[in-house]
């Protein structure tokens, strides 16, 4: 990860300014943050609570750095004035990391069991490749790359040219015919995913890429209901 991006993802946790990022990063590299994160992993296998982990791995990494404002405290008060400088972002940030990876760990096995869900259609999808587009791909690494896949805004330049949907064909307010596509596939209820879409709970349908040309894979119901929604939906796609 670049430093920059470092700093960007340290502003984006700890709810911090520009100014304070630099300098953090600027004290702590990367490399040094995440043997942190490991080192709280490890003594957490040790302590009865994480917080006694975190602390004293926190604690140990200040030790290795030899800040000069607290080796030169002439006082008590200095040297934790300067020692609480930097432990107090150090314990923060280690909590909203450890908070994150959590929740990713969280998003990870819903995604796992999404795609699981969706197997009939990636057999399909890889089935059609090998036999309209000469592409050979096995289940398994599709299917990987789909685990792997950051949801992102379906943008309209893809959408347009989306192939294997009606979505892009549908126009907006225009549920009934959404209605229909769903009938007509043995789907979900458009207005059932309309309220998932609202909320923004939902499956992010499917999508690979090859060339210039994209092919759904998996949603069309869902983008057929966003597109009669107006809504620009988030998606996942795959380049192969």
């Amino acid at each position: 990860m670049k430093l920059q991006e470092q700093i960007n993802r340290i502003h984006e946790m700890m709810g911090v300014n520009e100014s304070f990022g630099a300098w953090f990063m600027r004290r702590f590299s990367p490399e040094e943050l995440d043997n942190l994160i490991k080192n709280v992993k490890d003594l957490t296998e040790i302590y009865e609570y994480e917080e006694d982990a975190i602390y004293d791995a926190v604690r140990q990494l200040i030790a290795t750095k030899n800040f000069e404002d607290i080796n030169s405290a002439e006082t008590d008060n200095q040297y934790w004035d300067s020692y609480l400088k930097y432990e107090g972002p150090l314990v923060k940030y280690v909590k909203e990391r450890l908070s994150n990876e959590e929740l990713q760990e969280q998003i990870n096995e819903s995604n796992k069991s999404y795609i699981q869900s969706e197997m009939d259609e990636i057999e399909r999808a890889v089935q059609d490749l090998s036999r309209d587009e000469d592409i050979n791909i096995s289940v398994k690494e599709l299917k990987e790359k789909f685990k792997n896949a950051e949801p992102k805004k379906l943008t309209k330049s893809i959408w347009s040219k989306l192939e294997n949907t009606e979505s892009n064909e549908i126009d907006k307010g225009d549920m009934k015919s959404v209605e229909k596509i769903a009938k007509k596939y043995n789907k979900t209820n458009p207005n059932k995913l309309k309220k998932s879409l609202e909320s923004g709970d939902y499956n992010p349908p499917m999508i690979i890429q090859f060339g210039n040309r994209y092919h759904l894979v998996a949603g069309n119901t869902r983008l057929c209901t966003a597109a009669a929604m107006g809504i620009t939906p988030n998606v996942l796609i795959v380049k192969i």
